[in-house]
């Protein structure tokens, strides 16, 4: 996982790789702060869950 801001966008930008399987996740800023302070995570565990399950060879 690689994360860093990126300023022309105003918002994060999540690399998750898992083997050949890779996804980018803009995170906005707001999201970013529930996220961090642990009240909510939904976009970001989406596409975890997303990366995950390409990995695991399934295709929904």
């Amino acid at each position: 996982m690689d994360v860093h801001y990126d300023e022309t966008k105003e918002s994060w930008v999540v690399n998750l790789k898992k083997g050949e399987h890779v996804l980018k996740h803009h995170l906005d800023v707001a999201d970013a702060d529930t996220c961090m302070d642990g009240t909510q995570c939904v976009s970001l565990g989406l596409e975890i869950a997303q990366l995950r399950k390409n990995h695991a060879g399934k295709q929904y």
